[in-house]
């Protein structure tokens, strides 16, 4: 088990120092990379909240995230427990891009304009 932990861990650091232009390709390099290491320490911690892991890979430094996140699930357990401590995340429990979470924001402006105006016109109608 560990044995392919370490692995994984060595894929991940050999995937993330490719470089990349542009700033969308940034930031698609960012989610993949932080997905990945989603996925590598919700296979390594069953039992460990993927909100918990998420929110711990997010406030880790870029250069030394994975290592940093695993030593402290180590020492300091997740806060919560997933329900079926499942291997395999779901999509939704993954990282969304920027321009994924700028579309969904510009639906529900739009959703929302749409549903004021509706309401508007069925008051006065």
């Amino acid at each position: 088990m560990f044995s392919n932990f370490f692995s994984s861990i060595a894929h991940a650091s050999s995937s993330s120092s490719r470089a990349t232009s542009g700033a969308l390709a940034d930031d698609v390099d960012k989610d993949a990379e932080l997905n990945e290491y989603l996925e590598i320490l919700a296979q390594v911690f069953p039992e460990a909240d993927v909100d918990d892991i998420r929110e711990r890979l997010l406030k880790s430094s870029a250069e030394s995230r994975l290592y940093l996140v695993t030593e402290s699930l180590l020492i300091i357990p997740s806060k919560g427990a997933r329900p079926s401590a499942k291997a395999r995340l779901e999509p939704a429990e993954k990282f969304r891009s920027q321009q994924y979470q700028t579309a969904v924001k510009n639906l529900l402006y739009v959703s929302e304009s749409h549903f004021k105006l509706l309401s508007w016109t069925l008051t006065y109608v």
